[in-house]
């Protein structure tokens, strides 16, 4: 949990970066920030800290419409998060305290440059998740996959990077976004620093975004499904590693399926697949995703509870269906997920308000030097061990190799 450092005024440094248009922005002039756990409210530019019940999260965002004609907002819903929000989801609800929603408003923004900042070169000592601790997992997973618990297991785990020396989010982040070439596509990456703890997103994956059309509104979801290895095949050979996976294939169908579900829950219209497999490079991987739409009139008043409640946490990373699945997640993964497999929503005026899953990211604590980052993989009968786990490994190496 974060910790409030008394000897200032404003208890937090708060910092919110996001790229907008091949730039990098910088929020600025907070007009207010507080974090919600499932027992209190605490304002971040006070500290002070006030009781809530465990209804009130679902209230604050019922509260926050989708679009946001004046100010910069930006929402973060930690994985916990969907037993709060969400009536069907009311079995995750955690008892020990943990961090649930991050709101936070901003009356500017300014271009962000590192070049303004003293950064410092530290190195990284790793701890990995041990393959018996795997192995048990995954058994557990093939006996719920084939009595028919469900049908995919997304099965996560947990890297941490104990620095070596001083450092701070910010050392981190530039390694990851000085150049272009290492940020996640869709803009679904961003940066929160509170104080001293600093949570990073490099996330390549949309969760939703919604746009106004005349009057009325889209939004669109892009799953992520299928990941291979760039690190000894060129784009081609990769490519057709990926199309001719019948694995691969069947899980981003399953995903897509659960998805045009929950997207019908938000708009009650038509939804659309209008990409079926199409392919996504980042450093080092090539994804497979969908993407699935739907439209409808700018009449009904959606509020951000609305949607997040059918949507979050993304089937990706659940597995499906969501609710038996994330039932087992629940018993098998033995840290809470925290930021990992979350999501930032970012609004703005004239801005698209963009949601992303926050993958390939991961939390960072100044007090203890340490970064903790999640991998994983969605695991169907049709998974190996072997696989699984040189997939979630290939995934945090890819991350680690823009260090």
């Amino acid at each position: 949990m974060l910790k409030t450092n008394k000897a200032k005024k404003k208890i937090y440094q708060v910092q919110f970066i996001f790229p907008y248009k091949e730039k990098l922005l910088e929020l600025t002039n907070p007009i207010e920030s507080y974090l919600i756990t499932n027992k209190h409210k605490i304002n971040l530019l006070t500290g002070k800290k006030v009781r809530v019940s465990s209804r009130f999260l679902a209230k604050e965002l019922s509260k926050k419409p989708l679009f946001s004609s004046q100010n910069y907002h930006v929402t973060h819903l930690f994985y916990e998060a969907a037993g709060f929000i969400s009536e069907e989801l009311a079995f995750a609800q955690v008892k020990k305290e943990l961090p649930l929603a991050i709101f936070m408003s901003f009356k500017g923004c300014q271009s962000f440059s590192f070049k303004k900042h003293s950064l410092s070169s530290c190195d990284f000592s790793i701890v990995s998740p041990s393959k018996q601790s795997y192995s048990q997992k995954f058994n557990e997973c093939q006996k719920h996959l084939y009595r028919g618990d469900s049908y995919q297991i997304n099965l996560t785990e947990r890297f941490k990077l104990k620095a070596k020396g001083v450092c701070s989010g910010l050392d981190i982040l530039s390694r990851l976004w000085s150049s272009p070439l290492n940020r996640g596509a869709y803009g679904s990456f961003s940066y929160i620093e509170l104080y001293d703890w600093s949570l990073i997103s490099n996330s390549p994956e949309c969760l939703f975004q919604t746009k106004k059309i005349s009057s009325d509104i889209e939004i669109e979801a892009m799953p992520i499904k299928g990941t291979v290895s760039l690190r000894d095949k060129t784009f081609l050979q990769a490519k057709k590693e990926l199309f001719k996976s019948e694995k691969d294939r069947n899980e981003l169908f399953m995903i897509t399926d659960l998805l045009r579900n929950d997207l019908y829950r938000v708009t009650e219209k038509p939804v659309s697949v209008t990409h079926k497999r199409a392919l996504l490079q980042v450093p080092g991987l090539l994804h497979q995703y969908s993407k699935i739409q739907s439209i409808f009139s700018s009449k009904k008043a959606l509020s951000l509870q609305d949607v997040l409640a059918s949507m979050f946490p993304g089937g990706s990373v659940t597995g499906a269906p969501k609710i038996s699945t994330m039932k087992i997640i629940q018993k098998l993964e033995t840290e809470p997920r925290g930021f990992y497999c979350g999501t930032t929503v970012i609004q703005g005026p004239k801005m698209t308000t963009s949601a992303s899953i926050n993958i390939r990211s991961g939390e960072f604590c100044g007090q203890k030097l340490e970064f903790v980052y999640g991998a994983g993989g969605g695991i169907t009968v049709k998974s190996s061990q072997k696989g699984e786990f040189s997939e979630m490994q290939n995934k945090f190496l890819s991350f680690l190799n823009l260090f």
